[in-house]
């Protein structure tokens, strides 16, 4: 059928119809006749149908259905399929919906308080889009009928969006807008969308949201998102912890974050501190939860010295009594080394890896490896800067160190004392401060962040020795020693505990074993092993210590032993499957891993590994090659960005490598030290060159003389009377043109050569003989001489690299010079030095310009009158302090702690360095070895080059050929004449370099170094001058650039130290920390205490409403202008705290303080500059000192004007001399504590305005002068407690002023009666005190009682047997102090006195009990 029109259609009717069905039951046509194409046409122009239905038809009428042939009578079908039919029908049904045609339902939105908004649908795309709608409107819900469905919960445009996506499949949403619509795809469950949502915000996590992503998904029900948002959380803790959201969670979520295992935290500490700075943001109302907090803290996993600082420090510990109580519990349990059950160590989800680095097959290896036990695949790393085996590994904050070893190689051995740093996420390895001593076969461990190396050897010489590695100061320590000798010894940590197992003493291989207590520096035996070892693997896994392989002096072992540390005692386990020596071993997800090792024959490949739950061991995989003797350790995977393009520079350099051998020698003679460049002048750097052109003179002679034929020797047939007579210089004197007669034109000429009837052997024979006697030696060995010659000019120019007495120094030099020189500080403190020259520059011309008009201004400003006198470095932290503020930026923490350590590091390389002049002789000894050796070839080359000749006159025995006399030809004599006249000449240029060199050497004064021109440069004017071998060393550098030197000069400044000092000061001590440190102090003033600070941080000066400073402790304060703006300070405490003032400090202070106190141990050690300053202080009120001084200072009375109170506590030194008090005619107040006082000074006495006086702790066996105190009118009050004083003179009643008297803490037996005759301690309404406590008084004056004012009543530790009934009449009596006599009972009229109760009645509890009821319900305090 491959034509059909309607018009035959309405012919053939319906039974052809029928038919036509009867043949395919697929082919459904309709039933009734088709209209006329007319009727088509008309039809569509009168619907008007939409543009895509037009199309549509269009596109269909163009496509070509497929016709086959009928399987069952011959006719043919057509199958047809438009794959773009559904998409153009959904297009069609959005432009419907658009035009709101055909739509059958409205979904009426509403959303918080926006208006509804209807959007027109059709049920049936809606229903297959969402699951929700299709159960809306096919489930007999009351939705199916209704024509407006109204809807809640989702905002329209996020409704209509989705709207848009069930029509379109087609979503766009920006990202503040897509949580929106993801919360209403999960509602409608529009699963897609859900995805794509899903997809967008993974992309998106950032430390900043991952928690509020992870708390939605949450919400929503997202379990991927919240998934991968809670393992982002994870994975960056860290950053996430200084977040916002992270201080917005809750207490009980944040317990759960911090309770995981997944967390990613270099140190347990980070987690604490993120607890602590949660509590801090909200502090009031979190502080209840912090017992909850600690608890999630892997608390055990903490350093006794980190929980040590919080106690001490953290303010959350302080007001919380059981979070203090339970961290001293763990800093006990980790101090006292008790095995705990605590949680599990945090195991992120980032790939573990074993590495192992060195080893030694046939000589030390440099490889670095790594093992993924996961997928068992090996990778190839960064090599070691050495090779080395018998190292040591370990891992610190996922870096990786590399301690000790040797390096044996066919040219040598050398022990290391070098420790390498090796960082996994930039392939890269750093060199760190060598150890004290070169240690191979050493055993290491790591307690507290620290490494321990223990053991190991120097030569012959086997250590005891054990010293500690602290990173962060990049600094080692010796501690105690063992108690015994060990080299191939096995170490690990347990409980804070580093065991030392086995090894070798010298003599005989050991068995026993060792602890060392890090807390008491101290090593105690334990049980020994059951088998002697050494060179035996040692690991720590769970509560045991296990032992595998070794040596027993006879045999390699394959058996393991276990230690427990709970019975002190050692069993056997499952033996290994290979005996093993010097292997590697480390643990892995609780299994043990050994690696390589000796079994007496081979060096092993094999790796085993030993599951403890099942007691057996397993082959795993095997190394790269075999080796033993590697260093072993687990950390994180390397970063594969890096490690690709360091494979990538590898291969290339192996590649250029194999190209061009001589490039090796080049190598050798220059890159092999190019870390010492610096410390290379150029005429080094000339002769290595040269060297480097000499040794391929000699290559290019020895590659001729191996290669190619030597020599070629033929018979003479001249005759002569004696052989000797037969020379071969005819051979030599022919030239080509002689002797050779004419020839006849056009006429031929047949040449005959002489036969010598010799054969092929002979010939040989000949050669090889005629060369080996016939030839000078000189000409035979020339280039090897070139090579030897220049091997040795190469070594003795890099002698001094490798000797071990001046290595280590230049190595550090180099390493030192290179970090001074790239470190931040420097740039900025030399750029700060520039500024300030040319600040000085101005303020002299503005200095002199002012000069000049003095006349019309005869005053001075002071401001610039300070400025001048701040100019120079050394004076001008003012300036500093004002200025810094804009640059500390330029310069992070991290930079500043790295400038401090190179301070520490420079000055102990000074120290270590400028003791001798070692490298000074050296460099000498190698330069006049070189000169030596230069005269020594130029002679004898020059006597010798001669004897290269090209033909030679060989003798041979007659009977072995027939001929006595051969001519040779010395086929290289003519070029290697020329090469040896060409090495002559350098060899020559390199001797007078050389002579050069020791002509700088000795004409120069090299063991003095002046920085007086840096001086004058910079104006940095406090930079030492160096000698010795720290001046050589500088002399060299600066041959090779003088910036070395001045950069390096920084780093000698102590000034420059002490900025940095400042600069990191500021950084920790923000303005924020030290607010929240503020508190009020006994006079309710608002108190900054700073305690054991290197400085004053320069943000102190930003709390304007400080009201007093406290400073204790503090190094070399300097006080500067900027305490102008504290415009609130009063009070100023400095204990131990040598301070100066600047000149605008002091004048500003010299307005506003009222309040000093200092403390100092003599006048040698005044805090502030000078006591002089004290007469500055015009407004100063209270003075207190608190020292040893032996009379009072002549500026105190300078005081005299306005000081009130004058406080000095001795600390019990004498003090003598008191004529300075007589000048304090204002004085009210005075205490002379601990002065060692033996009666009261005169000069007291003239003090007409004193009303307090305080002789605390002093020597007062009477005061008979008391007397004189009548002069004191207005004294009221005296305290002479803690005396000797035996009585109380009688005349005492003379003080008809006093109010308030302490004679407690003496030996007085009895009160005088007269004493109670006081005109004011009988009468005075304001009497408050009396105390006699702490003396021997047996009874009490009748008089006493008639002190009707007495408030305060103490009497205690007496002997006291009764109390008198007439105490009721002390009427205001509100304090009784009683407890410690020996009274038996209370009187019953202790109950009249109206204002005692029971809370101010101190006595023993058994005299309260027998008080009547009555009695003490009157003087309950209710």
């Amino acid at each position: 059928m491959s034509s059909v029109h309607y018009q035959d259609l309405a012919k053939h009717g319906s039974s052809q119809i029928n038919n036509y069905a009867s043949e395919d039951k697929t082919q459904c046509f309709p039933s009734a006749p088709a209209p006329p194409r007319s009727a088509l046409a008309s039809n569509d122009e009168s619907a008007q149908s939409p543009p895509a239905v037009r199309k549509l038809v269009a596109g269909m009428t163009e496509c070509k259905a497929e016709v086959t042939p009928s399987t069952r009578n011959g006719h043919r079908v057509f199958s047809y399929t438009l794959e773009s039919h559904t998409a153009a029908a959904f297009a069609i049904m959005n432009e419907l919906r658009v035009e709101r045609q055909l739509c059958d339902v409205t979904l009426r939105v509403h959303y918080s308080d926006l208006d509804a908004v209807d959007f027109v649908a059709h049920k049936v795309v809606l229903a297959s889009s969402s699951p929700v709608f299709r159960a809306m409107f096919t489930n007999g819900l009351k939705e199916c009928g209704m024509e407006v469905v109204p809807i809640e919960g989702i905002h329209p445009k996020v409704m209509e969006r989705l709207i848009e996506f069930a029509y379109t499949a087609s979503i766009s949403v920006g990202e503040k807008c897509v949580i929106h619509v993801m919360n209403g795809a999960v509602m409608y469950q529009i699963d897609s969308v859900v995805k794509a949502c899903c997809d967008f915000l993974v992309q998106q996590l950032d430390p900043s949201n991952a928690i509020g992503i992870a708390s939605f998904a949450e919400q929503i029900g997202c379990t991927e998102l919240h998934q991968k948002a809670r393992e982002y959380i994870y994975m960056n803790f860290s950053q996430v912890a200084t977040q916002e959201e992270f201080f917005n969670l809750s207490h009980c979520q944040l317990v759960t974050l911090i309770s995981r295992d997944e967390l990613n935290v270099r140190c347990e500490s980070e987690v604490f501190h993120a607890c602590v700075a949660w509590v801090q943001y909200d502090r009031e109302n979190r502080r209840p939860y912090v017992q909850a907090l600690l608890q999630a803290v892997r608390c055990h996993s903490l350093t006794p010295h980190f929980l040590q600082l919080q106690l001490q420090r953290c303010e959350l510990l302080k007001w919380d009594s059981q979070c203090k109580d339970y961290l001293s519990q763990i800093f006990q349990d980790l101090t006292l080394h008790k095995p705990t059950k605590v949680l599990s160590c945090r195991t992120p989800k980032v790939p573990q890896l074993i590495y192992t680095a060195g080893g030694y097959y046939r000589q030390s290896l440099s490889y670095l490896e790594a093992f993924s036990p996961c997928t068992g695949a090996w990778l190839r790393l960064a090599d070691l800067q050495v090779p080395r085996s018998g190292l040591a590994a370990c891992v610190i904050s996922g870096l990786f160190y590399a301690v000790g070893g040797r390096n044996n190689a066919p040219d040598g051995n050398m022990d290391s004392n070098t420790l390498d740093c090796y960082n996994p996420m930039n392939n890269r390895w750093s060199p760190c401060a060598p150890m004290s001593m070169p240690r191979n076969r050493i055993g290491v461990g790591v307690i507290d962040g620290m490494i321990y190396a223990v053991g190991g050897s120097h030569g012959c010489i086997h250590h005891n020795s054990v010293e500690r590695y602290d990173p962060e100061r990049d600094s080692w320590q010796l501690v105690a020693p063992m108690l015994t000798r060990r080299i191939g010894v096995g170490v690990a940590v347990i409980n804070r505990l580093l065991y030392a197992v086995g090894g070798f003493d010298g003599t005989h291989r050991l068995s026993s074993s060792e602890s060392y207590n890090p807390e008491r520096d101290e090593w105690r035996s334990m049980a020994p092993m059951n088998t002697v070892r050494s060179g035996a693997g040692v690991c720590a896994l769970g509560n045991g210590i296990y032992v595998m392989g070794g040596y027993d002096g006879t045999n390699q072992l394959n058996t393991v032993e276990r230690y427990d540390i709970e019975s002190d005692g050692w069993s056997f386990v499952a033996s290994m499957k290979h005996r093993r020596s010097a292997l590697g071993v480390t643990t892995h997800h609780g299994r043990i891993y050994v690696l390589g090792g000796y079994d007496g024959n081979t060096f092993l490949d094999s790796v085993e590994c030993y599951d403890p739950e099942t007691d057996t061991w397993a082959e795993v995989t095997k190394m790269m090659s075999g080796r033993s003797g590697v260093g072993v350790a687990v950390t994180m995977e390397p970063c594969r960005k890096e490690l690709a393009q360091s494979f990538r520079l590898w291969t290339v350099h192996e590649r250029r490598f194999r190209m061009i051998p001589v490039n090796e020698f080049r190598h050798f003679a220059s890159d092999r030290h190019a870390e010492f460049r610096v410390l290379k002048p150029w005429w080094d750097v000339f002769t290595e060159y040269l060297c480097v052109v000499m040794l391929m003179i000699g290559v290019f002679g020895c590659t001729l003389q191996l290669t190619q034929d030597k020599i070629s020797c033929l018979p003479s047939h001249l005759s002569a009377s004696s052989p000797d007579d037969i020379d071969c210089s005819h051979v030599s004197e022919y030239h080509e043109n002689e002797n050779i007669a004419p020839s006849p034109k056009n006429s031929s000429r047949e040449i005959f050569g002489k036969k010598n009837n010799l054969d092929i052997h002979q010939y040989v024979f000949v050669n090889h003989y005629c060369y080996e006697r016939a030839v000078h030696w000189y000409g035979k060995y020339f280039p090897y001489l070139v090579v030897i010659h220049t091997m040795i000019f190469m070594v003795a120019s890099s002698f001094w690299f490798k000797f071990p007495g001046t290595s280590s120094k230049i190595e550090l030099f180099v390493a030192i010079l290179g970090k001074c020189f790239d470190s931040p500080w420097t740039t900025r403190a030399l750029s700060e030095v520039s500024e300030e020259r040319g600040e000085e520059k101005m303020v002299i011309w503005r200095k002199n310009t002012m000069s000049k008009s003095a006349a019309e201004s005869p005053t001075v400003d002071e401001e610039t009158v300070g400025l001048i006198r701040s100019s120079s470095v050394k004076s001008n932290p003012e300036k500093k302090a004002l200025e810094a503020q804009p640059t500390v930026s330029v310069l992070d923490k991290k930079e500043g702690e790295q400038a401090k350590a190179l301070f520490e590091k420079v000055k102990k390389f000074r120290t270590h360095v400028e003791e001798a002049d070692l490298l000074y002789v050296m460099y000498v000894l190698q330069t006049s070895l070189k000169v030596f050796k230069f005269l020594l070839i130029t002679i004898y080359s020059a006597v010798l080059v001669s004897n290269i000749e090209i033909v030679v006159r060989c003798s041979v025995p007659e009977e072995l050929t027939g001929y006595d006399i051969f001519c040779c030809n010395h086929v290289k004599a003519h070029l290697f004449s020329k090469l040896a006249y060409c090495y002559i000449c350098f060899v020559g240029v390199y001797g007078l370099l050389c002579i050069y060199t020791l002509y700088w050497l000795f004409h120069r004064p090299l063991k003095e170094y002046s920085f007086e021109s840096v001086r004058l440069e910079t104006g940095i004017n406090d930079i030492p001058d160096v000698k010795n071998d720290f001046a050589f060393l500088l002399h060299l550098s600066d041959q090779y650039d003088a910036l070395y030197s001045k950069r390096f000069a920084v780093f000698l400044s102590e000034v420059s130290e002490s900025r940095l000092r400042q600069v990191n000061l500021n950084h920790e001590w923000t303005a924020k920390k030290l607010r929240q440190r503020l508190s009020r102090n006994t006079g309710e003033r608002l108190e900054l205490h700073l305690f054991m600070l290197p400085g004053l941080p320069d943000t102190l000066f930003e709390i304007a409403e400080l009201e007093s400073l406290k400073l204790e402790l503090l190094n070399d304060v300097t006080i500067p202008a900027s305490v102008s703006q504290l415009t609130s300070l009063q009070e100023l405490s400095l204990i131990h705290c040598p301070t100066k003032l600047q000149l605008a400090a002091l004048n500003n202070l010299r307005d506003r303080l009222k309040i000093l106190r200092l403390t100092f141990e003599g006048l040698d050690q005044i805090p502030i500059a000078s006591l002089d300053t004290l007469r500055e202080l015009k407004n100063l009120r209270v003075l207190t000192l608190r020292s040893r001084l032996s009379k009072i200072p002549a500026s105190v009375a300078d005081t005299g004007a306005q000081l009130q109170r004058l406080c000095i506590h001795n600390e019990g030194t004498k003090l003598q001399a008191f004529s300075s008090l007589k000048k304090l005619g204002n004085l009210t107040s005075l205490e002379l504590v601990g002065c060692e006082l033996e009666r009261i000074p005169s000069a007291v006495f003239s003090l007409a305005n004193l009303q307090e006086l305080d002789m605390k702790e002093n020597k007062l066996a009477s005061v008979e002068e008391i007397l004189s105190l009548q002069h004191c009118r207005r004294l009221v009050t005296l305290r002479l407690w803690h005396n000797d004083l035996l009585y109380v003179p009688e005349h005492i009643s003379k003080l008809r002023s006093l109010e308030t008297l302490d004679l407690s803490w003496n030996k007085i037996r009895s009160l005088p009666t007269r004493l109670f005759y006081c005109t004011k301690l009988r009468h005075l309404d304001s009497l408050q005190f009396l105390s006699a406590g702490s003396n021997s008084l047996e009874s009490l004056p009748d008089d006493l009682f008639s002190c009707k004012r007495l408030k305060i009543l103490l009497l205690g530790n007496n002997g006291l047997t009764s109390l008198p009934a007439r105490i009721a009449s002390l009427g205001q009596l509100v304090r009784l102090e009683l407890k410690g006599n020996r009274l038996e009972s209370l009187p019953l009229e202790i109950g009249d006195c109206p204002l005692l109760k029971l809370s101010g009645l101190v006595v023993e509890e058994r005299l309260l009990e027998v008080l009547p009821s009555d009695i003490k319900e009157r003087m309950s305090d209710t």
